[in-house]
C-alpha cells in the first residue's frame, strides 16, 4: 500500500485511486509467501497498509487488488472515463472497508 502515496501525485491531475488487498490475511500470506521479509518487517507492513487504508474516503475511485486481472481491468476503465461502479461511495465497500478496519 506503501507504493500507492508514490503514485497518488501524479494520478492527482486527472483522477484519485486506491489500490487495496481484498483481506488483511491475503496481504500477510503474499508477503509471507514471498519469503523475504522477516515477522518484524510483515508485522510494520501490514501496520502501514491499515494506516494507508483509513485514508480511502480521500480517494475518489477505490480498486479492490484482490485478482490482478480485474484490478487491472478496473484501473483501465477508471482511466478511460467508465469507472462510475468503482467510485468510493458504492455501498458493497463499506463492509469490506470495516472489516479491513477493524
Amino acid at each position: 500500500m506503501q507504493e500507492h502515496s508514490e503514485v497518488v501525485p501524479v494520478l492527482r491531475t486527472w483522477l484519485l485511486g486506491l489500490l487495496s488487498p481484498a483481506e488483511g490475511e491475503a496481504l500477510e500470506q503474499r508477503l509471507r509467501g514471498r519469503g523475504t521479509d522477516s515477522d518484524e518487517v510483515i508485522a510494520r507492513r501490514l501496520r502501514d497498509s491499515l494506516a494507508d487504508l483509513s485514508h480511502w474516503n480521500e480517494f475518489d475511485y477505490i480498486v479492490v487488488n484482490d485478482d490482478f486481472e480485474r484490478a487491472t481491468q478496473d484501473l483501465e476503465s477508471i482511466v478511460t472515463g467508465q469507472g462510475e461502479h468503482l467510485r468510493r461511495d458504492r455501498p458493497e465497500l463499506r463492509e469490506l472497508l470495516a472489516r479491513l478496519l477493524s
